[in-house]
């Protein structure tokens, strides 16, 4: 079968309210832990001991590695659909078509349906598990083992142009 990959996509985080947040916090430790170990003030009325910093930095780091390094793949290709959720996703997973009962792009509100951005399950209903990095523009896959899988886009316009194309070749 054909090879030629019609649609690829590579969403990182950009969501500048999630920077921001962490950047605060980070300043937030960094300058309770030189005020408390430098200046031996404590912190706050609850001081945490001061080799407590080290876990809470060891936390931060791990959450600006995430952010940074969190990558969400996507390609379509005439004989499957492919998405990759680094660092979570190891390996990326492969749908072939032959497993797709429907595929389309939809609008959807990840807050409400999802909880969230991230790699996600369903709060309520049938809607399954959404992979997303920003937006709420996805493509919607309904296997036929009964699974549904969106996965975020913020190029739909070309999302849906290779999905058509596929449409009028089969």
């Amino acid at each position: 079968m054909d090879k030629q990959i019609l649609f690829r996509e590579v969403q990182k985080q950009n969501q500048k309210w999630i920077w921001f947040l962490l950047i605060i916090l980070g300043a937030t430790i960094l300058f309770g832990s030189i005020q408390q170990i430098i200046f031996n003030r404590p912190f706050g009325t609850h001081p945490v001991p001061d080799w407590g910093f080290i876990p809470l930095f060891g936390l931060l780091v791990l959450f600006y590695y995430l952010l940074f390094g969190s990558r969400l793949y996507t390609e379509i290709s005439a004989d499957r659909i492919l998405y990759q959720y680094k660092p979570f996703h190891r390996k990326a997973k492969v749908i072939k078509w032959d497993q797709v009962s429907e595929c389309y792009i939809r609008l959807y509100s990840p807050v409400k349906e999802f909880g969230g951005w991230g790699i996600r399950r369903a709060i309520k209903g049938k809607k399954g598990k959404a992979f997303n990095v920003s937006g709420k523009v996805g493509i919607q896959l309904e296997l036929k083992d009964g699974r549904k899988i969106l996965i975020g886009t913020n190029k739909g316009k070309e999302a849906e142009v290779a999905l058509k194309s596929l449409q009028k070749t089969n």
